[in-house]
């Protein structure tokens, strides 16, 4: 059974939005991680690598040769 002319507009409406608003949360979700993506299943390691890599760098996901003041 064909779908009406009249929701093709209103879903193509819906489908923009959904791929707008997953486009912004990717987007302020890595300019958050400077450009990194989002960490998951951290473990305990991974945070103490994180804490110290911000004691050093003065950032979680940055890693850099000179200390930051």
């Amino acid at each position: 059974m064909p779908v009406p002319f009249e929701a093709v507009i209103p879903m193509a409406i819906v489908a923009t939005l959904f791929t707008v608003t997953g486009t912004g949360f990717s987007g302020v979700s890595r300019l958050a991680n400077e450009g990194k993506p989002l960490r998951h299943n951290v473990d305990e390691w991974e945070r103490m690598m994180m804490r110290r890599d911000f004691r050093l760098t003065g950032t979680k996901r940055g890693q850099a040769v000179r200390r930051a003041y």
